[in-house]
């Protein structure tokens, strides 16, 4: 099934008058005349709904806000930092001042040019929100006080040295001053930004967008975008199938109904996202290291990838991915053979009791686990372990629940679970990533983790401006944790997104989210364009 825009050439005159004729026929009256060509769009299946056109606050980000809106840095197709709004950076004095110099050709999407001022209003936007997770990542992590305008460039004012600020600056969204300044929700009426494509028009879950001919990355090869958001794994691959959508992030164990693979090339690119389970180190049993060593070393990596991940991924044994400036093999977790591990559950002093559980002072050693049903991996991962933590007499059950349920019990256990497996970046600021988590005040620090000389590493790390400094104190970090273990690390899955064979340009690399993956559709163009766009 092909679906047609019928577009107007004034729609390549970026925020010019146009009349676009979608496939639904639907038209969207503008200055322009009526369209005299019929053009096929590329159309993209979502899976993440969106909440807010501003990825800086408590929403985040998701494919639609990817696609509209820039960065002052990026992450290429190979997972490396690269510029985006930034021209270069450099720091000043002992490493407390950033000096960002923007690009000159940057520009919104209604043609006004993108200032540093426009960082500037950026920035102060975000400080007054308190739910802003780009805000307590700037300002908690990174340190940053204040932020100031001068001419093509932005200084970043810092309460320390931080050298790992350029890679938190790939998580802020540049914003135009001229339309949040208007006041709260501006950028909601207005979703202007400087993206590769801009929004023509929105009905609930669908979102179509033209090219933003001004944009600073270069050319934008699809002639028009249509973003479908569909949230189930199962739908969206089965509207692959029905040729609703051309391109899509799936699941493992989705591909089956993606229907015939002569119309599809599926890809298959490793991720920069570790699946791990924080516990809860205030739980009677989950206090003692010993026990928490245990477990971590009973679960059966090999069979969550296969069971879980389709055999897409690879076992992890530390909180940094592959790829990472802090990953090096030989600080992976300690392994433990069963009988080793049950043995120090043992000399923890929880040995098995009648019944076959085991017991202290009268109480079990409980784990609950809290269970997404509504994701494969997160249900498959967590019925997995609990089947092999309760073989060894560990009193271990699934909490099963909704997304909603499954959202404020990763935020805060509260007592009502013990454990939750879920997925975290882990490619880049080793430091960071670190701090996120196992620091005593780590925004991801979900089971209330503390340790005086982790925590003493990690400040020794941020005050540090070398990096060979800074690395020493990772792998310090890492022995640490190799004791302590407040997470268990599971797996490095591979991200699967299936292309129809008549889309190419695209290019699946290392990828650092599969939700923000689709900034790089600018790249992708039909076969024989002449021959599949135009009837």
């Amino acid at each position: 099934m092909k679906r047609y825009i019928g577009l107007p050439l004034l729609l390549l005159c970026a925020c010019s008058g146009t009349s676009v004729k979608f496939f639904d026929s639907t038209l969207i009256e503008g200055r322009g005349q009526p369209p005299r060509e019929s053009i096929r769009p590329i159309v993209w299946g979502g899976g993440l709904p969106l909440k807010s056109f501003d990825p800086n606050g408590a929403a985040g980000w998701c494919e639609v806000t990817s696609l509209l809106h820039a960065r002052l840095f990026t992450t290429d197709t190979r997972g490396r930092l690269s510029n985006d709004l930034a021209a270069d950076a450099r720091t000043e004095g002992d490493g407390r001042t950033w000096i960002i110099r923007l690009r000159d050709d940057g520009r919104w999407h209604d043609g006004a040019a993108v200032t540093a001022r426009d960082v500037m209003a950026t920035w102060r936007a975000l400080a007054a929100d308190p739910k802003s997770e780009t805000r307590r990542n700037l300002v908690d992590v990174a340190g940053v006080v204040s932020v100031e305008a001068s001419g093509d460039s932005v200084r970043f004012n810092l309460s320390r040295p931080f050298p790992e600020l350029a890679d938190i600056l790939t998580e802020m969204a540049v914003l135009p001053a001229h339309i949040i300044g208007a006041g709260p929700g501006a950028i909601e009426k207005l979703p202007i930004g400087a993206g590769p494509f801009r929004l023509v028009r929105q009905s609930p879950g669908t979102f179509a967008m033209a090219p933003h001919v001004q944009w600073h990355g270069g050319g934008v090869r699809p002639p028009a975008l249509v973003l479908k958001i569909i949230e189930d794994d199962r739908e969206r691959a089965r509207a692959l199938a029905g040729g609703m959508v051309d391109a899509a992030h799936v699941k493992p164990e989705s591909l089956a109904l993606v229907g015939d693979p002569a119309r599809f090339r599926v890809h298959r690119a490793s991720s920069g996202v570790i699946r791990a389970m924080p516990l809860d180190a205030r739980a009677p049993g989950l206090a003692n290291p010993r026990v928490r060593r245990a477990l971590a070393a009973l679960v059966d990596r090999g069979e969550l990838i296969k069971e879980a991940l389709g055999g897409f991924g690879r076992p992890a044994w530390q909180l940094l991915a592959p790829g990472s400036p802090g990953f090096v093999s030989s600080l992976d977790q300690s392994r433990m053979t069963h009988d080793e591990a049950t043995a120090l559950l043992d000399a923890a002093g929880w040995p098995v009791s009648e019944g076959g559980l085991r017991k202290k002072n009268g109480e079990t050693l409980k784990v609950r686990v809290v269970g997404w049903q509504g994701e494969a991996f997160r249900r498959k991962a967590s019925d997995l372990i609990v089947k092999t933590w309760r073989a060894a007499g560990v009193d271990a059950e699934v909490i099963p629940v909704d997304h909603a349920g499954y959202t404020a019990l990763a935020q805060d256990l509260g007592g009502r679970a013990e454990a939750f497996v879920g997925g975290w970046g882990a490619l880049r600021m080793p430091v960071t990533v670190l701090a996120r988590k196992v620091g005593t005040d780590g925004a991801q620090n979900r089971g209330h983790f503390s340790h005086p000389g982790i925590d003493k590493a990690l400040g020794d790390a941020a005050a540090s401006a070398l990096n060979a400094d800074r690395m020493a104190s990772v792998r310090e970090i890492q022995l640490m944790l190799d004791e302590q273990v407040p997470w268990i690390p599971l797996a490095y899955p591979d991200y699967l997104f299936a292309v129809r064979v008549e889309i190419e340009g695209l290019t699946f690399g290392l990828v650092d989210s599969w939700y923000e993956w689709p900034r790089h559709l600018w790249r992708a163009r039909w076969k024989a364009e002449a021959g599949s766009q135009r009837r």
